[in-house]
C-alpha cells in the first residue's frame, strides 16, 4: 500500500524525498561531450557533482530516440512496459506510419503522476512541445502541478499547463526552435520554479539539436556545455541550498554498438505489427538499469560503494 513514504510503479518502489529532487535529461548526451568538457575544465560544476556525488554511464533504450528514452526515465520501465518504442509506429489498419507522441499510446502512468496523485507538487518542463503531453500524463494540473515546453512557453495557461506568463517569469524571450536557448530556457525556468513554486520533484528535458549539429570539441558544443554548467548553479540559492540538485544523466550511448543494436531492433518490425509488443529482450535491458539507478540514487540518493555502482549485471 502506497503512502507519503513510498511510491510504487511498475514493480519499482521510490521513497518519498525529504527535499526537492531535480532530474535533468540531456538528450543526445553522448559521454564523449562530457569527457571532452571535463578534460578541458569546461564544466566545473558537473565535475564537482561527479566527485562529491555519483557518476556513471547507463545504457540507453534502443532505439535511441527522444520519446522512448524520456518515457523510460519517467516511468522507470522499458518500452515493452510503457509502450513507447520509437518516434513512429506502423498502423496495422492503414499501413501508414503514425507518430508516437500521444499520451494515449502510453501503457503506464509516470513516477511524476504517482507523486502528484499522492499530494506532491511536481513539475515537468521540456524543450520540444511534442514530448510535453507524455511527460505530463495523469499529472494533477488542477492541484498545482506544472507541465510546459519552452517551445510554446508563450502559450501557457493555468488550465492546461498549471502556469501562465512564463516568459515574464523566466526573463527570456521565446527561444528559437533550433537554438541552444531552447534548452537553456528549460534550465532557467527550472531554477525560477524551484524558487517560486517549490515543487518536490521536477523533471527537465533538453533537446538534442546541438549534439546533432556539433561534434564533441567543436567551439559551439563547448560553449553550449559551458552555458549549461553555469545554469546548474547560476541561482545557487535556488539549486544548491533550497533543494537538492541531482546531476544524473541517463546518457545516450549513440556510438557504434548502439547503432548496431538500433538497427537490429528496427529489423524486428513487420508490416501490420504493433512493435510496442516486442519482448523485453536483451536490447531493451538498458531501461532496467535506468530504473534501478532512479530507484537507488535519485529518490532520494543513497550511499553505495564505487565498486557496486559501476558493476554491470
Amino acid at each position: 500500500m502506497t503512502s507519503r513514504t513510498e511510491i510504487c510503479l511498475n514493480g519499482v518502489t521510490y521513497r518519498w524525498p525529504d527535499r526537492p529532487v531535480v532530474v535533468v535529461c540531456i538528450d543526445g548526451g553522448d559521454p564523449a561531450y562530457f569527457d571532452r568538457a571535463l578534460k578541458e575544465g569546461i564544466v566545473p560544476n558537473v565535475a564537482r557533482f561527479m566527485k562529491a556525488g555519483f557518476g556513471a554511464i547507463a545504457q540507453c533504450v534502443i532505439p535511441s530516440f527522444t520519446c522512448p528514452n524520456n518515457v523510460s526515465i519517467v516511468t522507470g520501465s522499458p518500452p515493452s512496459v510503457h509502450g513507447i518504442s520509437g518516434n513512429f509506429y506502423l498502423e496495422p489498419e492503414t499501413g501508414k506510419a503514425a507518430v508516437m507522441t500521444g499520451p494515449e499510446l502510453m501503457r503506464s502512468t509516470t513516477i511524476l503522476a504517482e507523486f502528484s496523485r499522492h499530494g506532491a507538487k511536481v513539475a515537468a518542463i521540456t524543450a520540444k512541445d511534442k514530448l510535453r503531453q507524455q511527460l505530463g500524463k495523469d499529472m494533477n494540473i488542477a492541484g498545482g502541478c506544472i507541465n510546459f515546453s519552452s517551445e510554446k512557453a508563450d502559450q501557457c495557461t493555468k488550465h492546461e499547463n498549471g502556469i501562465e506568463n512564463v516568459l515574464e517569469l523566466v526573463g527570456m524571450p521565446l527561444p528559437d526552435m533550433y537554438s541552444p536557448e531552447l534548452s537553456l530556457f528549460v534550465l532557467e525556468a527550472g531554477a525560477k520554479l524551484l524558487k517560486t513554486e517549490k515543487p518536490l520533484v521536477m523533471y527537465l528535458s533538453l533537446t538534442d539539436y546541438f549534439q546533432h549539429k556539433y561534434a564533441p570539441g567543436e567551439p559551439e558544443a563547448d560553449r553550449y556545455y559551458r552555458d549549461m554548467d553555469k545554469l546548474f548553479v547560476a541561482r545557487r540559492g535556488r539549486w544548491s541550498r533550497r533543494g537538492s540538485w541531482h546531476a544524473r544523466q541517463v546518457q545516450s550511448r549513440r556510438l557504434a554498438q548502439s547503432r548496431v543494436a538500433s538497427g537490429r531492433a528496427r529489423s524486428r518490425v513487420r508490416k501490420g505489427c504493433d512493435h510496442r509488443d516486442l519482448p523485453d529482450h536483451r536490447l531493451f535491458r538498458g531501461a532496467s538499469r535506468i530504473a534501478r539507478q532512479l530507484r537507488a540514487r535519485l529518490l532520494p540518493p543513497r550511499r553505495y560503494s564505487r565498486s557496486s555502482d559501476t558493476t554491470r549485471p
